[in-house]
C-alpha cells in the first residue's frame, strides 16, 4: 500500500511530460525565428 502514492506521482509526471516538452519546443522555435531574423538583417545590411 505505501507504494501507491509514488506510482500516482510518477503517473502524473508522465502525463505532464508532453506539455513540458511542447513548451520547450515552442521556446526553441521562437529562438530559431529570432536567430533567422537577425541573420537576414545582417545579410541585408
Amino acid at each position: 500500500m505505501p507504494e501507491q502514492p509514488i506510482a500516482k506521482i510518477e503517473f502524473k509526471t508522465v502525463l505532464q511530460l508532453p506539455n513540458l516538452f511542447h513548451s520547450k519546443l515552442r521556446l526553441l522555435e521562437l529562438n530559431i525565428d529570432i536567430l533567422m531574423m537577425c541573420l537576414i538583417q545582417v545579410m541585408a545590411g
